[in-house]
């Protein structure tokens, strides 16, 4: 399976990227983030392995087929059980990092299934999660799974210091993401399949 190169050679993030984050100033890191004494690459391989592959990927392919499919009860319950199974610290974290995503959100405005989660976020019936908001609003822009969970992860990685995303990744920060780039592959089946004119199959493991 092919995935998502998130930066041209010159370093530019990729339109999903942008198309997934029109409107939103990130403020602080989400579930994500690494000490300056500390190796980011290990930091990286750890929450790829802690958090990435065993919670946030399955709970945000769920998530976004909810948004496809218009089911905001489903989508609720997938973001509670996400909370149950998040560290105490992550998922406050977590939550906190999605805020911008209700906030100002002019061009969601309009649409009834943000508006409807939103609603559930403010009046506490569901948490919030940052994978979560994150795979709805994907799908809801048309941004395709396999870019859309890419995306997730870069917004992550991006955003580790709390402190917004600077201007342009270095070149080893490019090296240390592309890691995860198979961990999609595992978290996706995308296999081409021709009888259903070309849709990919998904599969959660």
């Amino acid at each position: 399976m092919d995935t998502l190169t998130l930066v041209d050679p010159d370093h530019d993030e990729s339109f999903e990227h942008f198309v997934s984050l029109l409107g939103i100033e990130p403020r602080l890191s989400g579930t994500f983030s690494a000490g300056p004494k500390t190796s980011l690459q290990e930091e990286w391989d750890a929450w790829r392995q802690s958090l990435f592959l065993p919670l946030l990927a399955p709970s945000f392919v769920q998530a976004y087929g909810c948004g496809i499919r218009a089911r905001t009860q489903e989508l609720q319950e997938i973001d509670q059980k996400l909370d149950e199974n998040l560290p105490s610290s992550i998922r406050k974290r977590s939550v906190k990092a999605a805020a911008p995503f209700f906030e100002g959100k002019s061009q969601m405005q309009g649409n009834r299934e943000w508006l409807k989660y939103q609603e559930r976020v403010e009046n506490g019936d569901t948490p919030g999660h940052l994978a979560i908001a994150f795979a709805l609003q994907s799908a809801l822009y048309h941004v395709a799974l396999i870019p859309a969970l890419s995306s997730y992860a870069w917004f992550e990685f991006r955003s580790r210091e709390g402190k917004g995303i600077s201007a342009a990744p270095t070149e080893e920060e490019v090296r240390i993401f592309a890691a995860i780039l198979p961990d999609v592959s595992v978290a996706l089946s995308g296999e081409r399949d021709d009888s259903t004119g070309g849709e990919h199959s998904l599969r959660v493991l």
